[in-house]
């Protein structure tokens, strides 16, 4: 095979890089068949997710010097990343596919991870101003809300006793939330041009997972109620 030339053309066509990743993928899967065998072809799948992960780090080594080297704007060097991965993804999973059939659930599972790898991508190669931020604490911001809240009713034009009541009342509301762990670290944070995104990547398909979906839903009103502009 000669080499691949690499240009903003070439590594955003992808028929072209379909057929590359293929064949980069059908030599390795010639040589684990020999070493492994037909037989084992259980043992194939990971050899094969590994090479052709190999061919596209290779590849996108080659494309960030040579995007530097010919001034590619950033915009192209970004839909060259993601082209390839897209393509070296799809080669992957026929690959993978033909040694051993994906079942439902594990195709599902398998898109998820190939989904949040993709995703992730503009966030490593922004062409606007992107940079990660840390979350902050469930507990510092339930300290916040606890002083806010207690201050504000300290001021009403009420009794002590009903002050009291109200901060009774309160404290039971945290009762509720306090019994279960809320953590509000999600997959992704990062902040794009001032405004603070998170981001939480599910796996499957279909999903109907009642207690993770109520969760996000907590974690989310919880950003929302925040200061900051999430």
């Amino acid at each position: 095979m000669m080499s691949y030339e690499i240009t903003p053309e070439t590594t955003q066509n992808k028929q072209s890089l379909l057929r590359y990743f293929r064949e980069r993928g059908e030599e390795k899967l010639s040589e684990l068949r020999q070493d492994i065998g037909s037989q084992n072809y259980k043992k194939l799948p990971n050899g094969v997710n590994k090479a052709v992960g190999e061919s596209l780090d290779a590849f996108k080594e080659v494309i960030m010097p040579k995007s530097d080297e010919d001034g590619w704007a950033d915009d192209a060097r970004l839909r060259s990343i993601l082209t390839s991965t897209y393509c070296a993804q799809v080669a992957m999973l026929d690959l993978r596919n033909q040694v051993w059939a994906y079942e439902y659930m594990a195709f599902s599972r398998r898109i998820g991870e190939l989904w949040e790898r993709f995703v992730r991508i503009p966030f490593s190669y922004s062409v606007t101003e992107v940079s990660p931020f840390v979350p902050p604490l469930f507990s510092d911001v339930r300290a916040s809300l606890r002083q806010e809240i207690g201050e504000y009713i300290q001021e009403l034009p009420l009794s002590d006793e009903k002050k009291g009541d109200l901060l009774e009342y309160y404290e039971k509301v945290w009762v509720l939330v306090d019994s279960g762990e809320i953590s509000l670290q999600l997959d992704l944070h990062a902040s794009i041009s001032g405004t603070k995104v998170n981001i939480d990547f599910k796996s499957g398909f279909g999903s109907n997972e009642k207690g993770n979906t109520n969760r996000l839903l907590v974690v989310a009103t919880i950003y929302k109620n925040l200061e900051d502009d999430y």
